[in-house]
């Protein structure tokens, strides 16, 4: 069987402008979906984006999409995975005051007393040397 040597370009032969473009979108829609990937883990999302583009870039110079093989297969799982790892979390919720509270976020209560004091100190030598005759 002669061969293209373009994946895109024997794809657009085998299935018409129609499938084609269905292919375009399917393609692009994947490689779109990481954004979402990328939102929740960046290392994820770049292991995912090396494989599709892996997959994409292969398939200019050898046609591998019109053949059931381990890439395709592979691309498919990233996709599926992708798809998995992009939908809401089913996980439950703390309320943000129940986080807020369980989580020590800022100084502690010392320090916080002290910082005030020495903000209040810093007032008073202020007000002193405003209070001070002029020579």
């Amino acid at each position: 069987m002669p061969s293209s040597h373009s994946g895109y370009l024997e794809l657009k032969l085998e299935t018409g402008r129609i499938g084609y473009w269905i292919f375009l979108i399917f393609i692009f829609s994947s490689l779109h979906l990481l954004e979402r990937v990328r939102r929740k883990d960046p290392m994820r999302a770049w292991f995912f984006l090396s494989f599709g583009l892996f997959a994409v870039l292969i398939n200019f110079l050898d046609s591998h999409w019109l053949e059931l093989t381990d890439f395709w297969l592979l691309y498919l799982f990233v996709v599926a995975e992708s798809v998995r790892y992009s939908l809401p979390s089913t996980a439950p919720v703390r309320e943000p005051a129940a986080a807020a509270k369980s989580a020590r976020v800022g100084p502690g209560r010392r320090l916080a007393r002290f910082a005030r004091s020495a903000r209040i100190d810093a007032r008073v030598g202020i007000e002193r040397q405003r209070q001070r005759p002029a020579i």
